[in-house]
């Protein structure tokens, strides 16, 4: 009878390990996505883009440049208008916090000077100019000829509105909301222009 048990639970072992090792493989579950995109994404969800305010930073600057990848893949889209705005404001703030590595940021906010929505286009440009980068000068004197609302602004102004004040703050000229006047500024003094960003001003 204690051969006989013995045999039973040997077998019964060995039933247990080709159990174990022939299950079949379970289905993997939904890939969570990296910790940084994830942050980034619950920052531009909970973002009231009708409140007309620049968002903070202060909330993408604690991952730092980890975060740059992520918001250069929102700035290639497809991603909604307020994903982009956050995304260009975004890389302004850490190319500003990190100097050093400008080479890799501003490729991914000059995306934006092509983007299709026009107010968002003129404030990655004006996020260029504030940065030292003269190439946001040309897409803010085309969009002169917008006379549409900005979204965000708070108070509401109209684009070429917006685009006139900023043109004048980073130049010292006035002309208005005048292309022309503007186009004849830059045509004249784009290779000359040396930006002081202790002033926040461009002068030939």
């Amino acid at each position: 009878m204690i051969i006989i048990a013995v045999i039973v639970l040997i077998l019964a072992g060995i039933g247990i390990l080709i159990w174990w090792y022939v299950q079949p493989d379970e289905e993997p579950g939904p890939e969570e996505p990296p910790a940084t995109s994830r942050a980034i994404d619950e920052f531009i969800a909970a973002y009231d883009f009708t409140m007309n305010e620049h968002p903070t930073v202060d909330k993408i600057k604690f991952i730092g440049l980890e975060a740059v990848p992520y918001l250069c893949e929102i700035t290639q889209g497809p991603s909604s208008g307020k994903a982009r705005f956050i995304a260009y404001v975004s890389l302004s703030g850490l190319a500003l916090e990190n100097p050093g590595n400008q080479d890799a940021i501003l490729p991914c906010l000059k995306q934006g000077l092509t983007d299709t929505d026009d107010s968002l286009r003129a404030q990655a440009a004006q996020l260029l100019i504030n940065l030292g980068d003269k190439d946001g000068f040309p897409v803010l004197i085309e969009t002169l000829d917008i006379a549409k609302p900005m979204i965000p602004s708070e108070p509401p102004i109209n684009i070429n509105e917006w685009v006139s004040l900023v043109l004048g703050e980073y130049t010292e000229f006035d002309y208005g909301m005048d292309r022309e006047e503007w186009q004849a500024w830059w045509d004249e003094n784009k290779d000359t222009l040396k930006f002081d960003l202790t002033q926040q001003k461009y002068s030939s």
